[in-house]
């Protein structure tokens, strides 16, 4: 009898205890953190007007400023409060539920609940922030003394607040062409190193040389061949990137000792543009690339890279049983021949 009284009254002093402390101890948090940025741009712990928040069934549930924890840089920091009770305390979230984090009000990025105590990187990006000059800094970061009043922010004095100024320093150089590292916007280069961005430097040297590719080799305005062949020749130069009239996003980079090949698919005008890096890491502007078109009318029918009789047979043999494309295939033909008559 005396056994049972025992494991009885344990068994109570257990259960007591359990439940009392899930009344009173919380669920570890679940943490977000990582970079910001809006249109591309970095948001910095200096942007204090700029709060990133994290929304649930369309409920705000934490929110945090930038710069106000000195420990987390340049980075956002959202605890998220977890809670299984029933019913659940206000503004909590539950593993396996899905949000969405907003920056200024600019949707960027939906998350996942995860488990008690997890810890998650996500680095988020904000588009269609309002950009009014066109000048790659959105508005939102133009707003230097962080008084949330873009007006009164007019870096050259000319009258004209920096959200509205396409060269915010009043130098001969626009704002989105003082990109020298060319990674999509000028906020953080400084080739003087003196901790003011350039497109805000009315020190900086106006006549700073960018760099500006040049190539050889290049096709005649009108080639007779698919094949086309670029090198980079600027000595001062150690990488390109470039992109074509096929292919409007520019490549990834490569050694200026390696040359570009461009095959044509068809007939036609062809374009390229092509930025290099300099010795010093500068890169020449996307906004003022090297531009090189021809038109190709290709009389190589056989591919070998050289145009001789084999391609004057093929021509005619290409007019037999041809349809809408004859007088095209003639004319061709006709160049053909004309083309080995010049060159004998």
């Amino acid at each position: 009898m005396k056994p049972n009284l025992l494991i009885i009254s344990i068994f109570f002093i257990i259960t007591s205890f359990s439940t009392d402390t899930a009344a009173k101890i919380p669920e570890p948090d679940n943490l977000i953190y990582g970079t910001a940025h809006i249109n591309g741009v970095p948001i910095t712990e200096s942007n204090t007007i700029i709060s990133i928040t994290a929304s649930v069934d369309g409920k705000t549930i934490a929110t945090y400023k930038m710069g106000s924890n000195p420990g987390a840089k340049n980075y956002y920091d959202l605890s998220l409060a977890l809670d299984y009770r029933n019913p659940r305390l206000p503004n909590t979230v539950r593993t396996g539920e899905t949000g969405i984090i907003y920056i200024a009000g600019f949707e960027a990025q939906s998350f996942i609940v995860g488990e008690r105590g997890e810890i998650i990187n996500l680095n988020i990006n904000a588009n269609n922030a309002p950009d009014t000059d066109n000048d790659t800094i959105p508005d939102l970061l133009e707003d230097k003394n962080n008084d949330g009043n873009f007006a009164n922010d007019d870096t050259d004095g000319d009258g004209m607040p920096d959200y509205m100024d396409d060269n915010d320093d009043g130098d001969t150089r626009l704002t989105k062409l003082e990109d020298y590292n060319n990674n999509g916007h000028p906020t953080d280069d400084d080739i003087n190193n003196n901790n003011i961005p350039d497109y805000l430097d009315e020190d900086f040297p106006m006549d700073y040389p960018l760099p500006n590719i040049s190539c050889f080799n290049i096709p005649q305005s009108i080639s007779n061949t698919k094949f086309a062949i670029f090198n980079i020749c600027n000595e001062n130069f150690t990488h390109y990137k470039f992109k074509t009239n096929l292919n409007t996003v520019y490549s990834d980079e490569y050694s200026t000792d390696m040359p570009i090949h461009i095959t044509a698919t068809t007939d036609g005008i062809y374009a390229i543009s092509i930025i290099g890096k300099d010795t010093t890491g500068i890169w020449q502007s996307v906004y003022e690339p090297t531009n090189y078109s021809w038109t190709v009318y290709n009389l190589d029918l056989d591919n070998d890279a050289t145009i001789n009789l084999k391609d004057a047979i093929i021509g005619i043999q290409l007019l037999t049983g041809s349809n809408n494309t004859e007088q095209i295939r003639l004319g061709k033909l006709i160049r053909i021949l004309k083309y080995l008559s010049e060159t004998k």
